[in-house]
Parts: structure tokens; C-alpha cells; sequence
């Protein structure tokens, strides 16, 4: 296995366009891997077959039991023409094996890849041409569907306000690292959506897409496995996600129907909801889907307790956590304690008045 230093922060002193216009950029693709043993190396070979060869492949085996990791060191022995570093960590789902690669990409050109999806041998070439002439920072094309079912996905023009309802990004997107850099990543504590939720984030901060009509990557369809618990076709589940993690974009009632209607969602992408968040302590975000569930089940002390955290791990200011907080004091008959934390609610944000007013109105 191979050990990488973190990469260094992106230099922001050259543009993006400018920066894809040099000669030859180096392109970094993350290829992250659990339990992908039967096809991770056909993913691997569809980046070391590729006409672009400023290329580095970082291959991020997230805990596997299988023969993933074996795999992976075969195909760097098999193209050893290429920058393929093999990364061994312990499992944290695919929003953190994405992180962990993409911390220590060397290229400011980027693009993640699922350990059974293919990329077609132009991909790299088309994208950076695309980049150059668009100054866009942020490139797909159209996505072949193969596998257990064939057919393709045809996303709807990048439009950002569409992006909030509509995810019209695919997961391998070639893009400018200072994107993932300014987000903060992939949220942890989501194997299931992840990549919508970073790409509304993504949108807050000037993100310009740039499209092709050509199939250039494959997305494998299987129906067994952890493929079983995906949630495709469940809007209603990945929109929960997305909203509450860009909380800023939406309106109030939207996001308190996420709440609402979150407990509800496919039983096994709630188990993996749970399991993350148990082992990511630190992420926000977890913790505050924790309390969700614990909050559905009422057990409301652990509720508490965890949106207490929540609180304490955002970056910046939640609404969120406080809120529940808030409404579960009131239901115990805390008012005094209750009225404090909805006051700092209205203050983060203001459109939360009436729901608080109404609460704070004496009895």
C-alpha cells in the first residue's frame, strides 16, 4: 500500500480556466472501493487506458473484506506505465473514502469513481477540452447505464435553482479541487445521495457547468449487495438529506417536513445513516440525523443529547439542532429553557418568527 502526504491547498492566485488552459494539467481521479473486487479492476483500467496521460489514480480501498485491496495491487503491477497509488483505510463509508483520496490529490483538475463504474477512454481528453473552451469549472457528460439493466441517464441542463429539486449531476463530474476545498467535502455521515448534497453546496459558490451530449462514463446497475440499499427513484428520501445538510437554500416548512418525513425512509439506508454517524462522532451533520432517529423513537433524552452535539460540532451556526432542541424542552414542560434556544433560532434564521412566536405565545 502507499502512504501520501496531504496535498497542499489549491492556488488560488491562478484561476480555474486559466489553470486548465496550460499545457498538460494533471488530472487526479479518486476510485473509491468497498467490497468492489469483481469489477474494480475494469474501472481501474478504463482511467489507465485513457489518451490523457497527465494522469494520477488514487485507489482508496474503504475497509474492504474482499479481495479489493489485492485487486487494486494487481493493476498497479498491470499498468505500471501509470501513477496508481493504492490507499488502504478503514471502512467510513464513501463520503469519507472520497475525502480521504481527494485530500491527497495532487491535481487541481479532479473527478471521483465509484470502484464499479467505467469511464470511456475520452473522457478525460473531452473534459479538459470542454473546461478550456467553456471556462466552466465543472464538466460531465451523458451517463451509459450497464449491468443488471442498460439505457442511460440524460440529466436536465445545469440550472441552480433546478439543482435543489433536481439532481443534474453525475457522480464523476470532472471539477475544480478549490470546489471541494471551500465545501468542506462530501458529507460523512451519507451513503446515499452524497453526491447531490455536494453538488447543491457546490452551487453556493459560483459553480459554472459544462455539458456534453456524448456517453463518456458507465454506471453499473446491480440489485444485490449494497447496491439493494440505494434509494434510486425515492426522491422524497434524497431530498430529505439534501435539504437539511444546505439548510440555507430552502425555506423553513420544506425543511421541517424533512424532519418530519426523514424516520421514514428506507429502513437500510437508515441503518447505514446510524452506523456512520456512531462511527463519525465528530461530523455534525451525523450526530444531528441521530437525533432524528432517536427523536422518531422517543427516545428523547438521547435525542438531546445528541443534538447537543450537533450544536457544539457545526463549523458554523445551525438552526437545526437548536429547534429540536427546543421543541422537545417545551414537550417536557421546560418553557423558560425552550423559549431560549427558539429565540436563537429566530435569530439565525429570522423566517423561523411565526413557528416561534407561536410557541412562545403564553398559554
Amino acid at each position: 500500500m502507499d502512504t501520501l502526504p496531504l496535498s497542499s491547498p489549491v492556488d488560488t492566485t491562478i484561476s480555474f480556466a486559466e489553470f486548465v488552459r496550460r499545457e498538460d494539467p494533471l488530472v487526479s481521479v479518486i476510485i473509491t472501493a468497498y467490497q468492489k473486487a469483481p469489477f474494480l479492476l475494469d474501472t481501474i483500467a478504463s482511467f489507465a487506458t485513457q489518451g490523457w496521460h497527465n494522469l494520477e489514480i488514487l485507489v482508496v480501498n474503504d475497509g474492504s473484506t474482499d479481495d479489493s485491496l489485492s485487486v487494486a495491487i494487481e493493476a498497479r503491477k498491470r499498468f505500471s506505465d501509470r501513477s496508481i497509488f493504492v490507499l488502504d483505510k478503514p471502512n467510513g463509508g464513501v463520503s469519507d473514502a472520497r475525502n480521504f483520496g481527494m485530500r491527497r490529490a495532487r491535481g487541481r483538475v479532479v473527478l471521483t469513481m465509484d470502484g464499479d463504474d467505467q469511464a470511456k477512454p475520452t473522457y478525460i481528453e473531452s473534459a479538459i477540452r470542454a473546461l478550456r473552451e467553456s471556462g466552466a469549472n465543472l464538466f460531465h457528460g451523458i451517463q451509459e447505464n450497464f449491468g443488471e439493466e442498460s439505457g442511460e441517464w440524460v440529466p436536465h441542463p445545469y440550472d441552480p435553482y433546478r439543482l435543489r429539486y433536481d439532481n443534474c449531476i453525475p457522480t464523476p463530474a470532472v471539477f475544480d479541487r478549490l470546489l471541494f476545498e471551500k465545501v468542506g467535502g462530501y458529507q460523512r455521515c451519507l451513503s446515499y445521495c452524497e453526491d447531490w448534497a455536494f453538488w447543491v453546496a457546490c452551487s453556493k459558490i459560483g459553480l459554472r457547468v459544462a455539458r456534453s451530449s456524448e456517453h463518456l462514463t458507465r454506471y453499473r446497475i446491480q440489485t444485490t449487495g449494497l447496491q439493494s440499499e440505494h434509494i434510486n427513484g425515492r426522491w422524497r428520501d434524497c431530498f430529505d438529506v439534501v435539504a437539511m445538510a444546505n439548510e440555507d437554500l430552502y425555506m423553513v416548512d420544506e425543511i421541517l417536513a424533512c424532519h418530519t418525513h426523514f424516520s421514514t425512509s428506507h429502513p437500510p439506508s437508515l441503518q447505514r445513516v446510524e452506523k456512520l454517524g456512531a462511527r463519525h462522532g465528530d461530523d455534525w451533520f451525523g450526530q444531528f440525523l441521530m437525533g432524528l432517529l432517536h427523536e422518531s423513537r422517543g427516545e428523547a433524552q438521547e435525542a438531546i443529547n445528541r443534538y447537543t452535539a450537533a450544536h457544539s460540532l457545526a463549523a458554523t451556526k445551525s438552526w437545526q439542532p437548536l429547534l429540536r432542541m427546543g421543541l422537545l424542552l417545551e414537550q417536557f414542560g421546560k418553557r423558560e429553557d425552550a423559549a431560549l434556544l427558539l429565540h436563537e433560532c429566530r435569530i439565525i434564521r429570522p423566517d423561523l418568527g411565526r413557528i416561534v412566536n407561536e410557541r412562545l405565545t403564553p398559554r
